[in-house]
This record gives structure tokens, C-alpha cells and sequence, in this order.
């Protein structure tokens, strides 16, 4: 099953419909940012390979880096046992 049946075979769609995302460093496992994703934005980082969120103050899909160029590629996705938080 990959990650998007995962999440849709759980029937939860985060809270609010916002799943919160820890982003860490795929190496140091640091914890680089904390930022929220709608559905869009999980399935954008699925299709991408690069990090997706939506942005709470714009109200709307951010790719990280978009304006700055610092993209963040995403090597795995793992999802909570409630099914309302994700790790990049």
C-alpha cells in the first residue's frame, strides 16, 4: 500500500482538514520545520518528491523554496498511528 492509500484506508483528514508535518533531515534526523498540509499539499509531495504545505497565513499551497530556491526533497513520508501528523 503506499502512502496516500495509507492515509485515505485510515479515513481521517488530519484536523481541520490540516495534517501536521515535522520535516527532518533525511541524514541527522534534526528537526528542520514544523508547518501544516491539507490534502493538496500531501499529494503534491507524493507526485513531487518535493516538500508541499499549505500555508495557514496565505490560505493557500506552498511549495518550500519556491521563492528562495532552498526546495526540500522528500525521501520518506511517515504517518502517525492517529493518522493526523506526518513526518517528511
Amino acid at each position: 500500500m503506499d502512502f496516500l492509500q495509507e492515509l485515505k484506508a485510515r479515513s481521517v483528514d488530519g484536523i481541520g482538514g490540516l495534517y501536521v508535518v515535522i520535516t527532518q533531515d533525511a541524514k541527522t534526523r534534526d528537526v528542520l520545520m514544523q508547518a501544516f498540509a491539507d490534502r493538496e499539499a500531501v499529494e503534491k509531495t507524493v507526485e513531487t518528491g518535493l516538500a508541499h504545505y499549505y500555508s495557514t497565513s496565505r490560505r493557500k499551497l506552498w511549495l518550500k523554496g519556491e521563492s528562495s530556491g532552498n526546495t526540500q526533497k522528500v525521501v520518506e513520508m511517515l504517518v502517525d498511528c492517529d493518522a493526523d501528523a506526518i513526518i517528511y
